[in-house]
């Protein structure tokens, strides 16, 4: 990352969701350079930092046409059609999110990043297609053993396939590293992608008919409680 994002990011982390956008909108109305790309993906990087429960489907909104300018500006920055990706899944786009993860990977295909896999199975998670899902949540966790997200998805998508001892084996894995399998889901603004996934780990749980408890802060969450350090 460059001096300058840096600076950038450091400006940015200081605002709320919504000036972090205004001011990506400024930027966008006083240059037209590749540089600007760059701004664009520092600002979309912020949004995804921002905790679910603070982000508005307004920021989301807002977040997407940035992302989108600036692809059209840079459409080889893999780290674009990653957090492209992204923001399509969280607004419930998951096969066009697909689409935008693959893109990262034609691009960078030596050093995929582990969000970008994960991406990958969550949108095939959600779009029912749980073979699919469970080898991409696999090649993730292969890439980054410890990393809760994939593992709490992974244990979702083996109890809607019915493979629940699999599924309960996932969550002991699990519990050795956070003691919160249940996360908050607010960052799915779909209602049916927030209950496949929980209703998911309820019965890998073995809590079937039991309520989730109230959302609490992840210890281990970074961006939004979906990534992890690249």
């Amino acid at each position: 990352m460059s001096g300058g994002k840096n600076r950038l990011l450091g400006v940015l982390r200081a605002l709320p969701a919504a000036l972090v956008l205004l001011t990506g909108a400024a930027v966008i109305a006083a240059e037209r350079d590749e540089e600007l790309a760059h701004r664009l993906e520092a600002v979309v990087h912020v949004h995804a930092e921002v905790p679910p429960e603070a982000r508005t489907a307004a920021d989301l909104d807002a977040a997407i046409p940035l992302i989108e300018r600036s692809l059209e500006i840079n459409p080889s920055s893999a780290d674009g059609w990653r957090w492209s990706g992204w923001l399509r899944l969280w607004a419930g786009q998951a096969d066009l999110a697909i689409q935008h993860f693959e893109t990262a990977i034609r691009l960078n295909p030596r050093d995929p990043a582990p969000p970008t896999l994960m991406g990958i199975g969550v949108g095939h998670f959600f779009s029912r297609r749980f073979t699919e899902a469970r080898a991409m949540l696999l090649r993730s966790l292969q890439a980054q053993p410890s990393w809760v997200p994939s593992y709490r998805f992974l244990a979702a998508c083996y109890a809607q396939m019915g493979q629940l001892d699999e599924a309960r084996g996932v969550v002991k894995r699990l519990r050795a590293l956070t003691p919160l399998v249940v996360p908050s889901a607010d960052n799915w603004r779909k209602p049916e992608h927030r209950e496949l996934f929980l209703s998911g780990l309820r019965l890998a749980m073995g809590r079937r008919h039991e309520p989730d408890p109230p959302p609490c802060r992840d210890p281990c969450r970074r961006y939004g409680g979906l990534l992890a350090a690249d």
